[in-house]
């Protein structure tokens, strides 16, 4: 309303805004009443955080606050010459910006130290120094499960040899023992007779001679 009077236009929220005014008042105006009624008729009654009431009051500040941000942001985002000047306060934010880094990497070029893009230089290198550090560990893993895996199967070849030493060994124990039980057996039993030969007898040549 001062406003309307001063001669100012009336922006579009002005009306929302002093109607959201007085409806808080009206509230708080209700509150205050039904406060004044109740300790006029005697019955002690007071209003804590916890009164559903508050909580409203609360709720319907936050979105008069939050109706009247949002109309002003609208207001001024609508608003070329807002955006404008945002612009040209953004651009001469980066250029000082950009004179100031400028003004530092010549003075540490003087002072014969390193500047931001040395910085940056190294802080690459690094990275890729540690990415191939990464990739060699990443191998070496790789081979020492390799070497694991080839130790435990030479160790179970060697046991397996071992067993079949251990087998052959075994075999030829009991071979040993029963040819010694043959032997044994041979030496034991009584010797037989041996047979006659009696010599062909030869024929007689020379009587057949003389007869003829």
């Amino acid at each position: 309303m001062a406003r309307a009077r001063s001669g100012s236009p009336v922006q579009p929220g002005d009306s929302r805004r002093d109607k959201d005014e007085s409806s808080v008042r009206t509230f708080l105006r209700g509150v205050v009443e039904e406060v004044g009624a109740a300790r006029s008729a005697h019955l002690p009654r007071e209003v804590t955080p916890e009164d559903p009431r508050v909580s409203r009051l609360s709720h319907d500040l936050y979105e008069q606050w939050e109706r009247a941000m949002t109309a002003w942001w609208d207001q001024a985002l609508a608003s070329p010459s807002f955006l404008g000047a945002m612009g040209r306060g953004l651009a001469t934010q980066a250029g000082a910006r950009g004179a100031y880094e400028r003004k530092v990497d010549a003075q540490m070029e003087r002072l014969h130290l390193p500047t931001r893009k040395d910085l940056v230089r190294v802080t690459r290198i690094a990275t890729l120094l540690e990415e191939k550090v990464l990739a060699q560990e990443d191998r070496l893993v790789e081979l020492q499960d390799a070497l694991a895996v080839a130790r435990r199967e030479v160790v179970q070849a060697r046991i397996e040899a071992a067993e079949a030493r251990i087998e052959l060994r075994d075999t030829l124990a009991a071979v040993q023992q029963e040819l010694a039980a043959l032997r044994a057996e041979g030496r034991s039993a009584p010797a037989s007779p041996s047979p006659t030969v009696t010599p062909p007898r030869r024929p007689r040549t020379g009587t057949h001679s003389g007869e003829a």
